[in-house]
């Protein structure tokens, strides 16, 4: 199926760098449509209902260019159809599209604004990061459980000193996603970890803050599990311990 969105949609945030990319696009996407060859006067007409106004010379130079990509080829005078070069491009780009849609509405839906959305982005994290735990303890390799063993170290350094913990800490819970061998639990982490901190740079009093003490004693445990790739051990220690941040946080807010 092909993409089918608004074109200020389309042009903002999106993949193509100026006009002629997006114009290119749109030609091999109503070429595809119409299924028959299709000509310049055609096409023209499409472009004026997508509210882009070019003549069929300049609709032609865009055509040859496509036809020198080989991205379509002409049938006489009837018009031209995509090559399957073409087909696999456009798929491509409506793929490409696609994900950028995706993480436009993730962006616009997830707007942290106060303490009850993080509430809910740490109830999420929690079910999220028991696996990338369990996972870590799997399949984390030698040298990948030195980089949390130093993110732990940094995490501790940083309490000790009496520091604000929070980046140290989230670092290290990153790292285990990193560590974790999938990368879509490591994306999301990586998303919902930067969402966290648009909301807690703005909080001036923020109990976990405070806990750090008690916090890096759980990720020594966690590190200790994964570590000893005791999968099971990690994931219900992981749980635990974010179930712990939820609820001071909850608690907190409560009072």
């Amino acid at each position: 199926m092909l993409y089918d969105a608004p074109e200020s949609t389309l042009r903002t945030g999106s993949i193509f760098k100026n006009d002629s990319e997006y114009i290119s696009y749109l030609l091999m996407k109503y070429i595809q449509e119409d299924g028959a060859p299709v000509g310049a006067w055609t096409l023209r007409e499409k472009l004026l209902a997508h509210g882009i106004d070019r003549g069929t010379a300049t609709i032609g130079r865009y055509l040859k260019s496509l036809d020198s990509q080989d991205y379509t080829i002409t049938q006489g005078n009837q018009g031209r159809l995509l090559t399957p070069r073409g087909v696999t491009r456009l798929h491509q780009i409506e793929k490409a599209l696609q994900e950028v849609e995706v993480q436009n509405f993730l962006t616009a839906t997830t707007q942290i604004h106060e303490y009850q959305d993080l509430i809910d982005l740490l109830y999420v994290r929690r079910l999220l990061e028991t696996e990338t735990a369990a996972l870590a303890a799997e399949y984390a390799t030698e040298g990948e459980l030195k980089q949390l063993q130093s993110a732990l170290e940094a995490h501790e350094r940083c309490v000790a000193l009496n520091s604000d913990p929070t980046e140290t800490a989230l670092i290290f819970h990153q790292t285990i996603a990193d560590i974790c061998h999938n990368k879509f639990l490591q994306a999301l982490m990586q998303f919902l970890i930067y969402k966290e901190t648009e909301i807690e740079c703005t909080i001036e009093s923020l109990v976990s803050r405070e806990l750090g003490p008690a916090y890096v004693v759980e990720h020594e445990a966690i590190t200790k599990a994964i570590c000893s790739h005791d999968a099971k051990k990690a994931g219900q220690l992981m749980s635990q311990h974010v179930y712990t941040i939820y609820s001071d946080v909850d608690q907190s807010v409560r009072i």
